[in-house]
């Protein structure tokens, strides 16, 4: 395995105190201007301040603002005889955090969206047809009381047998269906019981896709294969990212809106030919019945108030 930590030793008579100890680290690093620190024991605990640039497409105008992040990596300090002895991770291991670090606020912002439009992006009507098998297993509960082992075999016929079972595991697992052990039968949980006491028949089945959607965005993504929201999270992401960071909603137009995906998204670059595309996702994600973004002037993507304000809310309550 690399080692990511590199020790320096100087000179205590060049090192005196916790103010040389600093600007040693400016120094070697080289982003005094987006560096931060604060003293804990024997350490210093550096943080970073990233500058990112955001534009907006109609009025050309740009703004430098600063993700923020407490605690990148640590340096040791540790008096010696003559010297002090510096402790801290090499460049790499550096650059590599950062990157991490700036993946999270991606992916949270992903999970926050998920969570915001979940009754809305479920209107998508790709992503409805592949939440079906949920809908098809629970609405069997509730039309027979039991998804039988007979149910079980049938679907098998259609899906994947692992993938039903994972289907019915996570149902399992959020406690909308249960196992009986003896007949190999599934029946109604315990959250089942109560969505269909708080709500009203036809109500029930959409309230238990909105849990799925927005607590299990990675087991059905990752595991279940479930892969038709992804472009419309990611389409949403590369708009609302750069919008609540920018304090304000952007008006984007499409070749921005691409690049910003790209920054988000580097792995996943959008190909030219695909442009038609992304404007017919982009005019679903703006269907009145779905309304996580908008389209003005046949050329500009905003968002809209609630979801911005909602999200503005909730991703900086918990930093």
């Amino acid at each position: 395995m690399e080692n990511v930590l590199e020790t320096f030793k100087i000179s205590s008579l060049k090192l005196r105190g916790k103010n040389e100890a600093e600007q040693f680290i400016k120094q070697y690093f080289g982003m005094s201007a987006v560096l931060d620190y604060y003293y804990k024991n024997d350490r210093l605990v550096v943080g970073a301040s990233i500058p990112t640039i955001i534009k907006d497409s109609r009025d050309g105008k740009k703004k430098i603002n600063f993700l923020k992040f407490n605690q990148v990596f640590e340096v040791f300090l540790k008096n010696m005889d003559d010297s002090i002895e510096i402790t801290y991770p090499n460049l790499k291991e550096i650059d590599l955090r950062l990157q991490n670090l700036i993946s999270q606020t991606y992916q949270k912002m992903e999970i926050l969206l998920l969570k915001n439009t979940k009754d809305k992006i479920i209107n998508i009507p790709n992503i409805n047809n592949a939440l079906t098998p949920f809908r098809t297993i629970v609405e069997t509960i509730i039309r027979e009381g039991i998804f039988s082992a007979e149910n079980y075999h049938h679907f098998t016929i259609y899906k994947n047998q692992k993938r039903v079972l994972q289907y019915l595991s996570l149902l399992e697992e959020l406690e909308i269906i249960k196992k009986d052990k003896e007949s190999q039968n599934w029946t109604g949980g315990n959250l089942l019981t109560i969505i269909q006491k708080e709500n009203e028949s036809k109500k029930v089945i959409d309230t238990i896709l909105f849990i799925i959607l927005s607590n299990n965005y990675e087991y059905l993504h990752k595991y279940l294969k479930i892969t038709a929201m992804m472009p419309y999270i990611r389409l949403s992401n590369a708009y609302y990212y750069p919008s609540v960071y920018n304090g304000e909603m952007l008006y984007l137009q499409l070749d921005d809106l691409i690049q910003s995906h790209k920054k988000i998204y580097p792995k996943m670059s959008i190909p030219k030919s695909r442009k038609e595309a992304l404007w017919t996702e982009l005019n679903r994600l703006a269907d009145p019945k779905v309304g996580i973004l908008n389209i003005e002037d046949d050329k500009y993507v905003i968002g809209t108030e609630d979801i911005f304000k909602n999200l503005t809310t909730q991703c900086f309550s918990s930093d």
